[in-house]
């Protein structure tokens, strides 16, 4: 048999070290061993059967940008904390709204605390 142009090449139980049978008059069975992607080939179904597909393909490359991009972003914030740290009226009027009034300015109090990095640390 081919698999593109290269002939598959059989090992024997011996090649491969199998040396005894724990019941040996158990006649085997031929097969293949799973070796090219086609036979990987997955369809991801959900709960309700509905076949999933692909959109989107992410490539080393993009997760790095990303990774970089988010990394960007934490420097950025850490570099807003401290004394003069104050946050959008609509991120103050949301953590007033989840957290409470009085939880709300304990937390940004404590951002005002903190040292952008690079100072002091």
């Amino acid at each position: 048999m081919m698999d593109g142009n290269l002939p598959l090449q059989r090992l024997t139980e011996d090649e491969v070290g199998i040396l005894e049978f724990l019941q040996p008059c158990i006649g085997g069975f031929e097969g293949r061993v799973k070796e090219r992607w086609q036979d990987f080939h997955v369809h991801e179904v959900d709960q309700a059967g509905v076949e999933l597909k692909l959109a989107e393909l992410l490539t080393p490359g993009a997760v790095a940008a990303e990774l970089r991009h988010a990394s960007a972003e934490r420097r950025e914030a850490r570099a807003a904390l401290g004394p003069s740290f104050a946050p959008d009226e609509h991120v103050k009027a949301e953590l007033d709204t989840v957290l409470g009034p009085s939880f709300a300015s304990d937390l940004i109090e404590f951002l005002r605390c903190q040292k952008p990095k690079g100072i002091g640390s």
